[in-house]
This record gives structure tokens, sequence and C-alpha cells, in this order.
């Protein structure tokens, strides 16, 4: 392995959510959108150059560092990965789609290629793939499945 191929450990998790893709957007950049859903708290909304802590209560807190947004098609940030002492990319992508419905698209890059960096990845995939769950379940049908998928209590 050279330098390059240290830290290229990836993943890319899409759903689609039967919302206009504004509407999906905002329930990710507004805090008080992001937190009936996924976060406990948050105490900004995500814009460039901007650090915003993301808190769940049981969890903790972590600082998000946005990079990048651009309204209704893309959020950039990066994070510490979980249980690793690095900072990983997450890339939220937003398409409309013909029907009036979003695909949304988290590719989360930056891990190195060792057995902490590939089951930090895979943690943070299913967290991924629970948010984006809790998400359409919010907009779609205004439900909070957080609690349903808590494993510390069950």
């Amino acid at each position: 392995m050279n330098a390059s191929d240290a830290h290229n450990v990836g993943f890319t998790v899409k759903h689609r959510v039967n919302r206009p893709v504004n509407e999906v957007f905002q329930a990710v950049v507004d805090p008080a959108k992001l937190s009936t859903y996924f976060t406990t708290s948050a105490d900004a909304p995500l814009s460039p150059g901007r650090t915003v802590h993301w808190h769940w209560e049981g969890y903790g807190t972590v600082d998000v560092h946005v990079h990048e947004v651009v309204e209704n098609e893309k959020i950039v940030f990066s994070w510490e990965a979980y249980k690793v002492d690095y900072d990983v990319t997450c890339t939220f992508t937003f398409e409309s789609i013909n029907d009036g419905a979003t695909r949304v698209t988290v590719h989360e890059t930056g891990w190195k290629r060792d057995e902490a960096g590939l089951a930090s990845s895979f943690a943070q995939c299913n967290g991924w793939t629970h948010m984006l769950m809790c998400l359409k379940a919010r907009l779609e049908h205004d439900i909070d499945l957080r609690d349903a998928f808590d494993v510390q209590k069950t």
C-alpha cells in the first residue's frame, strides 16, 4: 500500500424521501429541524466556515466543521470519526427527482485502512443509514424513529 491508499476507505448510502428538495435540505441544515429526528440538539445552522456542535443525549457532542453548503444541492463537512482520533469528510447531495421527491446521498471518506478504521466506517455507515430512515419517517409521516433504534435502550 502506498501513502495515497492510507486514507481511502469510504462508503455511500442513499435514500429517496418523498418531499421536495428544499424541504429535505432544510431538514438537514436547520438545527431545529435536525433535532426532531437525528440529534438531540444542534447549536447553529450548517454554513460554510462554521463549526457546529451536534449533541446526542447519552452519547455526547461532536464538532462539525462545515466546508461547503450549496443551497438545495450539497453540504460538505468534516468531523472526528467514531472511535478513532482523526477526522473524516462527509458529503450530502440532494437531487430532485421528477415526481417531486428527493434523492439524498451521503458519502463519507477518510478512514485509515486498518482494523479501527474499518470498524469505524462500518459503524458510521450504519449511523447514516439510520439517519436517512429517520429523516424519511419524520418528513413523510411525522414519526420520530430514534427511540425505536436506540441500541442503548434495548
